[in-house]
């Protein structure tokens, strides 16, 4: 009933023979049916089953008080505190699909992972958001304060501020990687690479940090090229990882989300065929013009170059005449021309304008999705005791109904029309 959507049938079934019917029965695959409408991403179904499984403590007309069942929907398993990935708001958040971004927007997933900001997720974010800049500021001063030279000398008191930097910008690095080590040994690579997965700006920013060591070897060992090369990609990587957390702000998320869209699908499929094109023509212009007392063509890496800033409009068309087959270079270049610098860079305008374009459509639930996701690698790099800790204070065990009923805190929800018949006599209604 659930795979095939049939709502009425779901809803006769739980309240016509309630008992022979189990909502937290496990399939062949260890999932429950309310896990099953999450991956299907039917926002109506999985509203319906989170109705079916929730207590109602009294009704009011159209205004009910209950209480929910997060089991296999909140991500922290209650009993051991790790994190779940086949819970219902792991596999939303895997799901590409319009129903599962609605499920963010609007769905009892919703509210958990709000009462999971305010609890934890926005302090933890501000944090290391803090400690982030801390270091690309030291990392900064460290970079522009460098002279050529014999770096571990000290002649001013520019290189003092440079070395004391340099030290905070290694401590630094150090304890983001020790950090990392630590949680990959403790909960191990699995939910390391789940974790990476979700956040690529960050694993490649702790590669940086990895890199960090490799430049204090450099230094040391007086090796000024592996030093340079090293610490232009640590900049790079440092600051671009900035990017996760500018996916936190409701401002400009969105366009990250646009911007990793169309690096994983549009740019992507560019660079497949374009490459293609540049290496074929590339080393038909190797052939013809390498005995033109041209450069730019002498070797097949100058020859790939050239042909890439021929796209780009940055080439001396007379360098065509020089060499041997001029008429057959020419007829090239227009060809190298049209296939690339009309045909295909206007073809990756037009995909990258449609992403936009569907993105901005449902700019606010994308924004909400990525949002989500960093709640979610926020919650993964806290312990299981910590977890376990915050989730108590979101959530309220309903053992302890008896004996502690001053903490019972229930939320106040507006009824569902589908039970408004069942509880209140009257007829269903879609509007209201």
């Amino acid at each position: 009933m659930i795979i095939h959507k049939q709502k009425d049938m779901c809803v006769y079934a739980a309240t016509a023979f309630p008992s022979a019917v189990p909502l937290d029965l496990a399939n062949y695959y260890n999932r429950t049916p309310i896990m099953v409408a999450a991956s299907i991403g039917t926002k109506e179904l999985f509203e319906l089953l989170v109705d079916l499984r929730k207590e109602r403590h009294w009704v009011f007309g159209k205004t009910e008080c209950t209480s929910h069942d997060l089991t296999g929907i909140d991500s922290i398993d209650p009993v051991t505190g790790q994190t779940d990935p086949q819970s219902a708001i792991a596999i939303t958040l895997k799901g590409d699909t319009r129903g599962h971004l609605e499920m963010l927007e609007t769905s009892l997933i919703a509210r958990v992972l709000d009462q999971k900001w305010k609890t934890f997720a926005k302090r933890v974010f501000m944090i290391n958001l803090f400690r982030l800049v801390l270091y690309l500021v030291c990392l900064s001063v460290s970079v522009y304060t460098r002279r050529d030279g014999d770096l571990l000398s000290v002649k001013s008191s520019k290189d003092i501020a440079r070395f004391v930097f340099e030290c905070l910008t290694i401590l630094f690095a150090a304890s983001y990687v020790g950090y990392d080590v630590i949680r990959v040994l403790v909960k191990g690579p699995r939910l390391a690479l789940q974790s990476w997965l979700n956040a690529p700006s960050k694993f490649f920013f702790l590669f940086c940090c990895c890199l960090m060591i490799l430049t204090v070897i450099g230094r040391f060992t007086g090796s000024r090229s592996l030093e340079d090369v090293t610490l232009s990609i640590i900049v790079v990587g440092s600051w671009l990882c900035l990017l996760f957390y500018c996916r936190g702000f409701r401002i400009v998320g969105p366009f990250i989300t646009m911007i990793y869209s169309m690096i994983q699908h549009d740019i992507a499929r560019f660079c497949f065929i374009y490459v293609i094109f540049l290496i074929s023509f590339s080393q038909a212009f190797h052939f013809l013009l390498k005995d033109a007392n041209e450069e730019s063509f002498d070797t097949p890496y100058d020859s790939m170059m050239a042909a890439f800033l021929m796209t780009l409009g940055s080439f001396d068309y007379d360098t065509l005449n020089s060499g041997k087959l001029a008429v057959l270079a020419q007829l090239l270049f227009v060809i190298f021309m049209v296939l690339t610098a009309i045909l295909l860079l206007n073809m990756l305008i037009a995909m990258m304008t449609t992403t936009y374009q569907n993105i901005a459509e449902r700019a606010s639930m994308e924004w909400k999705k990525q949002w989500a996701k960093i709640v979610m690698v926020l919650e993964s790099s806290l312990s299981n005791k910590q977890r376990l800790r915050y989730q108590k204070a979101y959530t309220i065990d309903l053992n302890d109904l008896t004996e502690n009923p001053g903490e019972i805190i229930a939320c106040l929800s507006t009824l569902n029309p589908l039970f408004r018949k069942e509880l209140c006599g009257e007829e269903p209604q879609h509007s209201w």
